[in-house]
């Protein structure tokens, strides 16, 4: 078989030593750069652990504001934070996640200062009403449906109570009330709390019990049924019918807003 010269040159021992030597000096080249890339790379991280650990950024103080019931210890505590934790290892999201599940807080906000120092700043749920348990027990309840701790009943003795048919266990061991009855009795007591100055009401209690109404009892007036439905008209017809009599000298025994025609029992002031 013939081959030709070129390759016949290419096959000596010398030739091929040369390529082997080049082979070798391009991969000993290369794994230098690497080699020495990796060297870098773990001397700043080295370097960054060192200043990330350093005493200078080791928290030193953890300040808590807008706390009024729930106490500075459970909501460090709740946030996951110890005095041992470092500056620039501290995850802000992760602290405000977790101190938002406590049931009497609605949100906070973390923040780092200096080098040494974390404000945490929440804004805690109040309560609306108080949950009047069938076993007689009550648990504080707030606008939106949370459920609070026994803690905001302290200051809060004079809240309307809502009569529900659940057992305190029931109601305990939910963050959020998912009564859909309970619920629309909350936003009624928001909208009534800010009704018209002239038709101020103090609710005494709200009954949830009842088929077929929500019914609520005022410092003045016994008995006002409302749909089961949130509507604001009904409301707004109470108030109409609340501004109208007082202005005539009488008082409603009872009011029934659940259709269109309002049915009113009355007696004189």
């Amino acid at each position: 078989m013939y081959v030709p010269k070129n390759q016949k040159a290419a096959r000596r021992p010398e030739v091929t030593k040369a390529r082997l030597n080049d082979f070798a000096k391009s991969f000993l080249k290369s794994l230098a750069y690497v080699v020495t890339f990796c060297i870098i790379i773990l001397g700043i991280g080295l370097f960054m652990r060192r200043i990330m650990y350093s005493e200078d950024y080791r928290i030193k103080s953890i300040e808590i504001r807008g706390n009024n019931s729930v106490d500075e210890m459970s909501i460090t505590k709740r946030g996951g934070l110890h005095s041992n934790m470092y500056y620039y290892t501290v995850d802000l999201k992760e602290i405000k996640r977790k101190i938002e599940t406590h049931q009497d807080i609605r949100e906070a906000v973390v923040e780092k200062r200096l080098n040494d120092k974390i404000i945490i700043t929440v804004k805690e749920r109040e309560p609306i009403a108080i949950l009047k348990t069938e076993d007689q027990k009550i648990l504080p309840i707030d606008e939106s449906g949370h459920i609070l701790s026994e803690q905001k009943l302290e200051n809060h003795s004079n809240l309307p109570v809502v009569i529900t048919k659940y057992t305190f266990n029931e109601l305990r061991s939910r963050t959020r009330c998912a009564d859909e009855k309970i619920l629309t009795a909350m936003k009624y007591l928001k909208l009534i709390k800010h009704g018209p100055e002239r038709t101020f009401l103090t609710v005494k209690s709200v009954d949830v019990t009842k088929e077929d109404a929500i019914i609520i009892k005022t410092a003045s007036i016994d008995e006002i049924f409302l749909e089961q439905e949130y509507s604001k008209d009904a409301v707004a017809k109470v108030f109409e019918v609340i501004k109208a009599l007082r202005e005539q000298g009488r008082n409603a025994v009872k009011i029934d807003a659940r259709y269109e025609d309002v049915a009113v029992i009355c007696k004189y002031i």
